[in-house]
């Protein structure tokens, strides 16, 4: 029977799904160090903290009408896709491409479901964040950074641990966790929250130097620089705020140069690293060239793909969000690329207002570095945390305009 109530949860479910989509990105870092089992050992505990999270929220909810409606309309948006892919993309219908699609449907529904709840502030859910999420982060980090000597090169001297881990892969995971964890030494309160967070946050910029790949490196500086700034711009007036943020950026600097420095394996990386950067403007890059060369051969077949997306796509990936959805999804792509860019361009325009709320700054910055890294690289089916993050915000905004009274309910 459907229920009509409003809703406060005495328990940061938020947290539960956070840390269990933070274990699976750290699956990557895991994997590159000690192989598969370690991976899905991680994959594991992150998906039953999700699935706890969730599992909390519908006990506690029931059925509702407002869950109710959402799911339908959910089930409405994504039959579509699912329909284009059976009749024109049966190499998408493969076990593994099903399951990706659909934990990224089930973190779409379960992101809106979320944000419309009030959530009440406990020392559990806040140990979760300051603590079990940073040191998560610091300990696999400094795994890895233990590991160096024994992984393996990649081709074109970027480095990885096995045919299944890719240079761009490991690089966004990592960048991903860095920019969460640094919106929370940014906006949390506390020194020792603080610190740990950017420990964290430098713990995984190893893994990103030996990935030599440019375009997380990139999307993680300006999702630091667009959080720091706007944070900094909020407490102008506390000059005191301003000195931590120039002690910060010192000693993060002071670090970086001091691992670069002490470090054969890293800097031979950091130098291949800023040798990549250095040929974007050369026009000699060959990642450059190869990408432009995927989109050329794409429209070419403009008219076939234009409606109903590319017949028998089975990659390679176009490395841009927009046209990933559009050629492989056609006009209905299209609209929703459309939406999901205006959405995504309004938590950059609401940042001013986010950044009071560590929660949301976190939620915030792992949505605005995934964008930007997703107009380069990455398939929609690896944004896992960028589609939870989204319909988070999207339904907090449409209750409460990023209202950080967080008064939000379901109704």
């Amino acid at each position: 029977m459907l229920k009509t109530r409003k809703l406060i949860i005495n328990f940061d479910v938020r947290s539960l799904v956070v840390l269990g989509l933070v274990l699976m990105q750290l699956s990557v870092l895991v994997e590159a160090a000690h192989g598969v089992h370690g991976k899905y050992l991680f994959l594991g505990f992150g998906a039953l903290s999700i699935g706890l999270g969730i599992f909390f929220v519908v006990l506690k909810l029931g059925l509702t009408k407002e869950m109710a409606r959402s799911l339908i309309i959910f089930v409405l948006l994504f039959f579509p896709l699912e329909i284009i892919i059976a009749l024109r993309q049966p190499d998408q219908q493969s076990g593994v491409m099903i399951i990706f699609r659909f934990i990224c449907y089930a973190l779409i529904a379960t992101g809106y479901m979320l944000g419309r709840v009030r959530f009440e502030k406990t020392k559990s859910s806040e140990f979760i964040y300051n603590i079990v999420i940073p040191i998560s982060v610091l300990l696999a980090g400094l795994i890895y950074f233990k590991s160096l000597n024994s992984v393996a090169y990649f081709a074109r001297g970027r480095i990885t641990a096995g045919d299944d881990i890719s240079s761009v892969g490991l690089s966004f995971s990592m960048c991903l966790l860095g920019a969460i964890c640094l919106s929370q030494a940014i906006t949390r309160a506390g020194l020792f929250s603080k610190a740990l967070h950017l420990l964290a946050a430098m713990s995984v910029l190893p893994a990103v130097i030996i990935s030599a790949s440019r375009g997380g490196l990139l999307a993680y500086f300006v999702t630091a620089v667009l959080i720091l700034g706007v944070h900094g711009y909020c407490n102008r007036r506390n000059h005191g705020n301003l000195l931590v943020y120039f002690i910060v950026a010192f000693i993060t600097l002071a670090l970086l140069s001091l691992l670069i420095v002490q470090n054969d394996l890293i800097r031979e990386q950091f130098l291949n690293l800023m040798d990549r950067f250095f040929r974007l403007s050369g026009g000699d890059d060959q990642s450059t060239t190869a990408r432009g060369m995927i989109v050329s051969h794409y429209f070419q077949y403009f008219w076939d793909f234009m409606f109903w997306g590319y017949p028998g796509y089975q990659g390679p990936y176009p490395h841009n969000l927009l046209l990933d959805l559009f050629i492989r999804f056609g006009l209905y792509g299209l609209a929703i690329a459309g939406f999901v860019y205006f959405r995504a361009f309004l938590v950059i325009v609401n940042l001013k207002k986010i950044v009071c709320d560590p929660v949301l700054a976190l939620i915030s910055a792992a949505v605005i570095f995934s964008f930007l890294n997703a107009q380069i690289s990455m398939t929609s089916e690896f944004l896992r945390f960028f589609w939870f993050g989204l319909a988070y915000l999207v339904a907090n905004y449409k209750k409460s305009k990023f209202s950080m009274s967080n008064s939000t309910v379901l109704s």
